[in-house]
């Protein structure tokens, strides 16, 4: 008998079937009287198979989460989930007949140089030396306690040099996707 099912609830299950063999018939050929199946179902309702159902972390906890999320993240512990991953062709074509082929009719529509690969010299060591060069910093509103982006001053994937390469907070690097001239100005480069 194959459960997908985990912990003591898989264990308490397995001790009842194991007992009802051991009587007899068990419940076989029988059922439960409504009196019965209320209770059951009063009884699943109180059972907390998540200890975190319908309960809500504090703000210190959710702080120390963020923390250890971000200290991950900057060590390259953990990833985007989508990082280096691709839609499939078929689901490309279902989003594209949902959302219309809207791309080029886009105010920021820069001719799909999205899709063009990064230099050899992109890796994570090359992001992490950025990011510790700039004192875990965004070069923009100066904060630290956020997830950092490590963002191309001149827009140019493949020009991976120290000098051309800036940290930023998420939200202000995709501020720096829009009005592109603005930022290059900014940046001086």
């Amino acid at each position: 008998m194959n459960l997908n099912l985990k912990g003591n609830l898989y264990k308490r299950l397995k001790l009842n079937i194991i007992m009802s063999h051991k009587k007899g018939k068990g419940m076989t050929g029988r059922t439960h009287s409504d009196k019965t199946k209320i209770k059951m179902s009063v009884n699943a309702k109180k059972r907390k198979i998540n200890g975190m159902l319908n309960k809500n972390h504090s703000d210190q906890t959710k702080q120390k989460i963020s923390i250890c999320r971000i200290i991950k993240l900057k060590t390259g512990e953990i990833l985007h989930p989508m990082k280096g991953k691709h839609h499939k062709k078929e689901t490309i074509d279902i989003l594209r007949v949902k959302c219309g082929n809207k791309k080029e009719k886009h105010p920021n529509w820069q001719g799909g140089i999205t899709n063009e690969e990064y230099g050899q010299d992109w890796t994570i060591e090359l992001k992490k030396q950025i990011r510790k060069r700039d004192k875990w910093t965004c070069q923009i509103c100066n904060c630290k306690n956020k997830i950092l982006d490590v963002h191309h001053i001149d827009y140019n994937k493949k020009n991976n040099k120290p000098e051309n390469l800036i940290t930023l907070c998420h939200s202000c690097h995709c501020k720096t996707n829009f009005n592109r001239q603005k930022w290059r100005a900014y940046f001086g480069a």
